[in-house]
């Protein structure tokens, strides 16, 4: 096939040879490239915006999940509170088009993990106190024998025997 614009010539000459010459051309339009669509990182905390970065070639016209969008740039995917995909289209002048598509994924977001003081007598009650923004299907727990716990909030008392760190973990399904 043809990849640059060409002309074509074409000559016929009849039997009394008079001849007569056409000329054609033929203009390529290159099919677009995405050449790059990223996310800055895989992963936001749960409602937390990431950054989208993208460079096409050949396009004339590009958007993201239909929103009309500049050929190169880079842009706020906004606050999210769920696994988004985002699909990026290129189209050339003749209607070519290519797509694009990646998901960023929302993780835990562990607001705060904290007690109600920092000093404590040996098996004198503390308070471990947290807040979790996560989507659906998230676990929490925490160490040292406690276990699993609600994720949106909560508080559970411990008798410590001496310093000990406790560990709260959201883990997401995805």
């Amino acid at each position: 096939g043809l990849t640059n614009t060409t002309t074509f010539t074409l000559t016929a000459v009849d039997s009394y040879g008079v001849a007569q010459t056409v000329q054609r051309t033929v203009t390529v339009i290159p099919a677009p490239v995405i050449t790059v669509f990223s996310a800055a990182s895989p992963t936001v905390p749960y409602n937390h915006a990431g950054v989208l970065t993208w460079s096409t070639s050949n396009a004339t016209s590009c958007n993201i999940n239909g929103t009309p969008v500049a050929c190169i740039g880079s842009t706020s995917t906004g606050s999210l509170t769920a696994n988004t995909t985002f699909t990026l289209s290129a189209s050339n002048s003749i209607g070519t088009t290519v797509i694009s598509s990646l998901t960023v994924y929302v993780v835990p977001d562990i607001v705060s993990f904290t007690t109600n003081s920092t000093v404590y007598e040996p098996g004198e009650t503390a308070t471990l106190t947290w807040q979790v923004n996560t989507t659906a299907g998230t676990t929490c727990s925490i160490d040292r024998g406690i276990g699993t716990v609600a994720c949106a909030s909560g508080s559970v008392a411990v008798y410590p025997e001496s310093s000990t760190p406790y560990t709260l973990t959201a883990t997401n399904s995805t």
